[in-house]
């Protein structure tokens, strides 16, 4: 199992499980996509404070159970979040949640899309990780917003806007 729990920063611990994906580099692209959110929506926290991020690349058939269970949806998805935002006790810690990620999906949308496998991965790591911030796209205004800051994240990994072609 390739589990790494690492202080990206002072402030940030990330731990990606992608030991069954077949995503080339998937590992470090999602690590990459994490600490540019975290640069950009939580540039700093108090001394000493820490923040806590778990995804997984997984299975469709995984992603859709999960997705069954807990969102009453049974069908797949190609990224989930599960927001905890909850202070560890005893510690200057907060577990902001997990991100788990159908990495099955994810190579069909590329290919569909016609988009790089490794720009839609961190695009939907980005939308993951959002999400565990609090940010949704359930009303059109909110969903304006999470798409722009999507988009100014991708921007500093140099990636092209998403939505462009849907706009």
């Amino acid at each position: 199992m390739n589990n790494s729990l690492e202080g990206s920063s002072p402030d940030l611990h990330i731990f990606i499980d992608a030991t069954s994906s077949p995503i080339e580099n998937g590992e470090s692209l999602c690590r990459d996509a994490i600490k540019c959110v975290f640069s950009i929506v939580q540039p700093s926290f108090s001394a000493g404070h820490s923040c806590h991020i778990n995804l997984k690349l997984a299975e469709q058939k995984e992603v859709q159970e999960l997705n069954h269970r807990y969102r009453d949806k049974d069908k797949p998805t190609n990224v989930l979040s599960f927001p905890d935002g909850e202070m560890m006790p005893d510690t200057m810690s907060t577990a902001l949640g997990d991100i788990i990620i159908a990495d099955e999906i994810v190579q069909k949308e590329a290919l569909e899309e016609t988009k790089p496998l490794s720009h839609h991965l961190q695009h939907l790591t980005i939308h993951g990780v959002l999400h565990l911030y609090g940010f949704d796209h359930e009303e059109e205004n909110d969903a304006e917003i999470m798409e722009n800051l999507e988009c100014l994240i991708l921007k500093e990994l140099n990636i092209p806007n998403p939505y462009r072609d849907e706009k």
